[in-house]
């Protein structure tokens, strides 16, 4: 029996993390930050059996077998952050299709201003 996978792909947007003047906040308070969202991001996602990973630490991304649309919307609703999250969460036969997927749902996202975008939400092609 195959499963389907799901895959999300968690960018935090317009926080500003690196010091640019000599007064600006310590470059490990950024660092600290993004450490912090990823061990929270991580935590919610192993309560659903995925498991997280980080590209930027400001690009995050969780893989897990299938599950309903509202676990993973649930999943990246629920890490405070105090930072803007979006997320584009992809679903197919294997994880690339479910990341090209996550990536037309974060991309249709950041082009509309929505916090959490499925891809089974973006418009038909015609």
């Amino acid at each position: 029996m195959t499963t389907a996978t799901r895959i999300a792909l968690v960018q935090s947007n317009d926080y500003d993390p690196w010091p640019v003047t000599p007064k600006s906040r310590h470059e490990t308070d950024p660092q600290s930050l993004q450490a912090s969202l990823l061990a929270d991001f991580a935590t919610f996602v192993r309560a659903v059996d995925g498991d997280a990973f980080y590209g930027r630490f400001d690009d995050m991304f969780a893989v897990t077998d299938d599950k309903p649309p509202e676990t993973g919307s649930e999943t990246v609703g629920s890490v405070e952050t105090g930072i803007e999250l979006q997320a584009g969460i992809g679903r197919g036969p294997t994880a690339c299709a479910a990341g090209a997927g996550g990536k037309d749902a974060l991309e249709q996202c950041q082009a509309i201003g929505a916090r959490i975008r499925s891809a089974a939400q973006l418009p038909a092609d015609d």
